[in-house]
């Protein structure tokens, strides 16, 4: 049995290499075969070729597996599923990606032929259809069966969706789009031309769909309408396509020496890359996992497997801007220390929430754009008789209009003379930013033009907002929880568990969600964390090197915290069948492990187990054999001191749902102020609607 050599080492070297001598650092792999599809996790890639499955090493996966049609790299990075097609018979195997002819598993518990195969986003899921008109659940620990759906066409293509919301299924040129919860059909899609590839964005909002006859189509999951909420044409072959991690742009294989990259919502917004030798059949974003701002595509072409960095895409602007206005929101709609509930309904009503939404949503944008028109070369549109309106284009953002005097259209023949000022900026449904108002100072009249449009409908404004008897209940339960917390925290000190420099935080949120049938559902967050302050960590939390969770005074009075909540006011939350995910995060400092720390084993012992580190699915691995020789292991276990509190005191959360998200930090400095803990409750569909 041979060892497969690390290649991520090699990757990061090769790439900073090539950046010094690049302006967008790239990479050939010169491998041995023909590849003829790609897939990774992070820097571990592997490439099918002429049935036969192999790394950017060229060792191949297996000496033994020959006519594979398909493989597929689990999320966390794990494992390697294969499709093979003999002759009378298929079969999926599973194979371990960090060493070469190791067999995990092997499923073929089907009288019929196996035609498709994918893992769901969250790595937790295999699906596997067949002829018979199905798909196959498998989980990914023991490669046991959980599930079948009945389709109506034999899968040949498969999406899952990140939620686990939605499954798509494609055969020719139809689509069948199931709802992974309950296992019913939720829509049929006719596309009008075989199917190439099937793929969801990352935040769940979207579907594209390319097909043969060059149409990209990009569907909305609250409705999947049979009219997209996007198109595309003329794109070729439309070979594959695959969404960035931002969910701003599509990576779409046009054809074998094309990969253009499309901002969904603008279609003037297109990058291309060029193979000129050809050989592109699929692509794939890559985020370096360990320093998530380095960005890469990864794509198959006639000279290797190449890999080049990307520096000049847009960020996600909206995304952005909603996430840091509802941050805002949530903290502005929340009862002030000491004001009353009469004070606070005056404060905060239907027409003050729009009016402060819209003041964030034009701070934060104007925050972000910084000052555009410096950087913009200012030319005079048209001029509107009817109206005195003066139009001022700029290079890089929509036009506005002035309201000019006809007899002083003349003084702005020269816009070196114009001057802008209190300018504030706003994004439009394109993910442009846009002037929404400014102060134009004429020098040459030494008049001031306003324009304003200051009205308009903020991109953050949702029309469904979370009804107000609901905050008024999520502002109670937000008082109770710091009587909850303060009284857990005074008897701590009292008995110098802690101190004033242990920091516990508790959190309600209410957030509008849309569950896997569109229909608008209110979810339930409530948030637990801590922090404790420098040179205080050692007593009152996890000393270095430690994780069991008794182990840390602030980790046991955050626990006692949930603990009292869940037994009192919060138990109505606990709902029988209803489905809650529990997301759990440890974190350890910078300070390197010299020597094996030794692990007990009172969390079990751990392989591959699913985490995410810096917001990437990955794996990890401990036992009590090997011990601790890493910071991530150390996060890890720490969170799971967590999981087994919760699994030993809060008894009645098991008869929920449950679904359980494990998340490392790691700082890059040293000390133990970087060592702690937090845990997020989120319950779905947890509130009815008056």
């Amino acid at each position: 049995m041979r060892k497969v050599l690390s290649i991520a080492t090699i990757m990061l070297g090769a790439l900073a290499v090539s950046a010094q001598n690049d302006a967008i650092a790239k990479r050939v792999f010169n491998v041995k075969h023909q590849p003829e599809f790609v897939d990774n996790h992070s820097y571990k890639v592997f490439y099918l070729s002429d049935g036969k499955v192999y790394n950017l090493m060229n060792f191949k996966l297996s000496d033994k597996a020959k006519n594979i049609s398909q493989m597929a790299i689990q999320p966390g990075g794990a494992t390697c599923a294969i499709l093979i097609n003999d002759t009378q018979d298929t079969k999926v195997e599973i194979y371990d990606t960090e060493t070469t002819n190791k067999l995990i598993s092997r499923i073929n518990d089907t009288e019929m032929l196996q035609t498709a195969i994918c893992y769901s986003p969250d790595g937790k899921t295999l699906a596997v259809g067949n002829t018979g008109n199905e798909v196959r659940l498998y989980d990914t620990k023991q490669h046991a069966i959980y599930g079948i759906i009945s389709t109506g066409i034999t899968p040949q293509g498969i999406a899952l969706s990140e939620n686990n919301y939605f499954m798509a299924i494609s055969n020719g040129s139809v689509i069948e789009i199931w709802n992974h919860q309950n296992n019913s059909l939720r829509a049929t899609l006719p596309c009008g031309a075989n199917i190439t590839s099937l793929t969801f964005s990352p935040d769940n909002s979207m579907l594209a769909v390319t097909s043969v006859d060059g149409n990209v189509k990009v569907y909305d999951t609250e409705t999947f309408s049979d009219y997209p909420l996007y198109s595309y044409t003329g794109m070729g072959n439309a070979l594959s396509s695959h969404f960035h991690p931002d969910n701003k742009y599509l990576g779409i294989v046009k054809d074998d020496k094309t990969i253009l990259l499309q901002n969904v919502h603008n279609t003037m917004d297109v990058r291309e890359i060029i193979s000129y030798n050809g050989g592109i059949h699929n692509m794939r974003f890559v985020r370096d996992i360990n320093n998530p701002e380095k960005e890469f595509i990864l794509y198959t072409s006639s000279v290797g497997i190449i890999m080049q960095q990307l520096t000049d895409l847009n960020p996600n602007y909206n995304q952005l801007l909603s996430q840091r206005v509802n941050e805002r929101m949530n903290e502005w709609m929340k009862m002030m220390e000491g004001e009353s509930l009469e004070d606070y309904r005056i404060r905060v009503n239907e027409e003050t929430r729009a009016q402060q939404m819209m003041i964030f949503e034009n701070e934060i944008a104007t925050e972000m754009a910084g000052d555009l028109i410096a950087a913009e070369t200012i030319s005079l549109g048209g001029f509107n008789q009817e109206k005195n309106l003066l139009t001022l284009d700029f290079g890089g953002m929509p036009s506005i209009a002035l309201e000019v005097p006809q007899n002083e259209l003349s003084s702005f023949n020269n816009p070196s003379n114009l001057r802008f000022e209190n300018t504030i900026y706003g994004l439009n449904d394109k993910d442009q930013f846009e002037v929404i108002y400014t102060e134009v100072f004429n020098s040459e009249t030494g008049k001031t033009y306003t324009y304003n449009n200051l009205d308009r409908k903020p991109i953050s404004f949702d029309d469904d907002f979370v009804p107000f008897e609901v905050i008024d209940q999520a502002n109670m339960d937000q008082i109770k929880l710091e009587g909850i917390k303060n009284d857990i925290v005074e008897t701590a000190k009292t008995e110098n568990l802690i101190s004033d420099n242990t920091h516990i935080d508790v959190n309600t949120e209410v957030l509008s969600d849309v569950d896997a049938n569109g229909k608008r559902i209110l979810n339930y967050k409530i948030g637990y964390k801590y922090e404790v302050e420098k040179n205080f960590s050692a007593k009152e939390d996890f000393p270095s090197g430690k994780y069991i969770i008794t182990e840390s005074n602030a980790a046991m009075s955050m626990l006692a915290i949930i603990n009292k909540a869940f037994s009192s006011d919060f138990a109505q939350y606990i709902k029988p069948g209803k489905r809650v995910r529990v997301k759990i995060t440890g974190s350890a400092d910078a300070s390197p492990i010299l020597n094996r720390i030794r692990y007990n084993g009172c969390y079990g012992d751990f392989n591959n187990e699913l985490v995410y580190k810096n917001g990437q699915l990955s794996n990890i691995s401990v036992n009590k054999a090997s011990g601790i020789k890493e910071n991530d292991q150390l996060a890890f276990l720490r969170a799971m001191g967590v999981k087994d509190y919760i699994d030993n005191n809060i008894t009645e959360l098991k008869t929920m749902d449950c679904e359980y998200q494990y998340n490392i930090e790691l700082a890059t400095k040293k000390g133990g102020e970087f060592r702690r803990i937090s845990v997020e409750f989120l319950f779905i569909d947890a509130i009815e609607k008056q």
